[in-house]
């Protein structure tokens, strides 16, 4: 199972020191805390790999996948992509564990009043940067596992609609109509063409004149810019990537206007 929880923004987790008090990677002290020490030792200890066990699971092309064991850290640090670099000190313990020494290099990162409540492998992680984003989302929509294997000829569009699952908590949400995917602000895509090249619908029962004449009247995303820009000097200050963010673009009545408080409504503008 995989839990994200999203922190309001007075509870975000922004600093080194924030990352200890919920996250720790270091194996605990036998004896102040013996029952925390059995627990991680027992189920928060990845492999052991690399050269102690070439053969292990995680191992691809002689290294292995989840990148273990780490480099020893003094302290928690944040690195470029969001994700901490947990404190790794290099304390000189060593244990035996599945045969093979192990330290705090190999520790799976835990939250330790989870890992004493439980008893049991539980991977905590914080992500404290915009750049995890894509990386987060991907495991909320990404769907549910499933393997699928054909003997004999492939028909991908029955294996297309044979591999689509919906779980009975995705169904009850959309039997209730509840919307099952939400960005804010809106990520708004803008058109590049050029002159006479954009690109334009229609249907082929419609005559090649009728295509032509609405196609000649279609206006993007680009060339409402310029139109706007061209007929209006106060406008000119804006770049094409910042225009969204003051103007909308009506698809209906094929023009720009001014953006109303609040984002534009998606269902009759284009920007």
């Amino acid at each position: 199972m995989h839990l994200l929880l999203f922190l309001l923004g007075s509870d975000k987790i922004h600093t080194s020191a924030q990352v200890d008090k919920v996250v720790c990677a270091e194996l605990p002290d036998p004896i102040e805390d013996p029952s925390l020490f059995d627990t991680v030792k027992g189920c928060m200890v990845h492999g052991p790999c690399g050269a102690r066990n070439p053969q292990a699971a995680c191992m691809e092309n002689g290294k292995c996948t989840k990148k273990y064991p780490k480099a020893f850290s003094e302290t928690t640090t944040l690195d470029q992509d969001g994700y901490p670099i947990y404190r790794r000190r290099n304390d000189g313990q060593v244990y035996i564990v599945r045969g093979q020494p192990v330290d705090n290099r190999d520790v799976v990162p835990y939250n330790a009043y989870l890992s004493r409540l439980f008893n049991c492998h539980i991977n905590v992680e914080v992500c404290a940067g915009m750049r995890c984003v894509k990386y987060i989302h991907k495991y909320i929509y990404k769907g549910n596992d499933r393997a699928t294997m054909v003997l004999g000829l492939i028909d991908e569009i029955k294996e297309y609609l044979d591999a689509r699952y919906i779980g009975p908590v995705e169904a009850a949400w959309r039997l209730f109509g509840h919307s099952m995917h939400e960005e804010i602000p809106t990520v708004v895509r803008l058109a590049l063409h050029l002159p006479g090249k954009h690109n334009s619908l229609f249907n082929t029962e419609e005559s090649m004149q009728d295509i032509v004449a609405r196609a000649e009247q279609d206006i993007t995303t680009l060339t409402g810019f310029f139109a706007y820009c061209q007929a209006n000097v106060d406008a000119r200050v804006f770049t094409y990537q910042e225009f969204p963010q003051t103007f909308c673009l009506d698809k209906i009545r094929k023009e720009v206007e001014t953006k109303r408080k609040g984002f534009c409504n998606w269902k009759n503008v284009l920007y």
